[in-house]
């Protein structure tokens, strides 16, 4: 029997498909196949019902216990997710990238020049001279009254102030 692929339309493909793998499962779970089945039970037979929580509190409440309380059999432990409560917050990475900063301004006293610099997260303005690294490793090799030279590795940077008259 030869069978032009052509002339199949996709969409009597498709449920030849879904007919198929309907079967293997049905044909699986006859047999006994199915996941998670433990009792020898087939659940396909008629009048088999599963088991449910429901089912197990009202057996437990034939008990003396009152009709409120759950057995202990049936709750569920919480929380949930408590084994991850107990271990420990693992160690903190240090940051990719530094902290933000803003340039404040320069200062010249003493007759050095010092850069005023703002860094994120502190309310306090950190003075660095000629020679001190800023954030994120820029060196800073020369500080004037109208802007400020910087070095990253091969490349240099010059920043002039914004209130420059």
């Amino acid at each position: 029997m030869k069978i032009y692929f052509s002339k199949v339309r996709e969409h009597s493909l498709l449920a030849l498909g879904i007919l198929l793998t309907l079967g293997a499962l049905l044909y699986g779970h006859a047999n006994g196949l199915a996941i998670g089945q433990s009792d020898s039970k087939n659940y396909l037979q008629p009048g088999y019902r599963p088991k449910t929580a429901k089912d197990a509190f009202s057996r437990g409440s034939q008990a003396s216990s009152p009709a409120t309380e759950l057995p202990e059999s049936v709750g569920i432990p919480w929380p949930l997710w408590e084994f991850e409560l107990r271990d420990p917050l693992p160690p903190r990475e240090p940051t990719l990238t530094p902290p933000s900063w803003r340039l404040v301004g320069a200062t010249f006293s003493i007759g050095h020049w010092q850069l005023l610099v703002s860094r994120e997260g502190s309310q306090e303005v950190q003075y660095l001279k000629v020679g001190e690294k800023l954030p994120g490793g820029y060196l800073i090799t020369a500080i004037s009254d109208s802007e400020v030279t910087l070095k990253h590795g091969r490349r240099q940077l010059t920043l002039a102030y914004i209130a420059t008259p």
